[in-house]
Parts: C-alpha cells; structure tokens; sequence
C-alpha cells in the first residue's frame, strides 16, 4: 500500500555546467514524483530527470521536496521520470 504521507511533488532549477563550475537558473518549476519513484526517496539537491517542454526531458537540481493532493488542488505537473545523482548540489 502506498504512504499517503510521501512526499509527490518537488520545485527544482534547470542548470548548466561550464569549466566544472554549475550555474542554476533563477526560476523554480514544479514536478509531480509518480508513485514508482517515491521509494527513491528525492530529497533537496538531488538531480532528477524530468519531462520537459522543449527539449523532451531534463536534469534539474531539487530545491524542494512536498505532499502536495493533487486532487484537491486541481493542479497537473509534468513528471520526474529518474532519479539521476544523489550528491548534494547547494541549494541556497
């Protein structure tokens, strides 16, 4: 049975490298983690692939991790489809 008390959603930034050095983009996104990835246990400055507009899929940096009932609010997000890194990237 699953826990209705997992986290489903995450807010994260895309982000480049250049020379080693990572560099975040300033606006956060919001994606919903379908329920086969919530065992991984996403959690702040994780890197995640995620579907995205225009490039079809993405890695981003989670800045957040929440429960939020996507029944009640009515809102869709786009999905995290793999949970990629589990360093630490700053979140600050």
């Amino acid at each position: 049975m699953w826990d209705t008390n997992q986290p489903n959603t995450i807010k994260a930034v895309f982000f480049k490298t250049k020379n080693g050095v990572v560099h975040k983009a300033r606006r956060e996104y919001t994606w919903h983690i379908p329920k086969g990835l919530r065992e991984d246990a996403i959690k702040k400055g994780d890197v995640v692939l995620v579907q995205a507009k225009e490039k079809g899929r993405a890695k981003v940096i989670v800045t957040d991790v929440y429960r939020e009932e996507l029944e009640d609010t009515g809102k869709k997000y786009k999905l995290v489809t793999k949970k990629l890194l589990d360093f630490q990237f700053p979140t600050e």
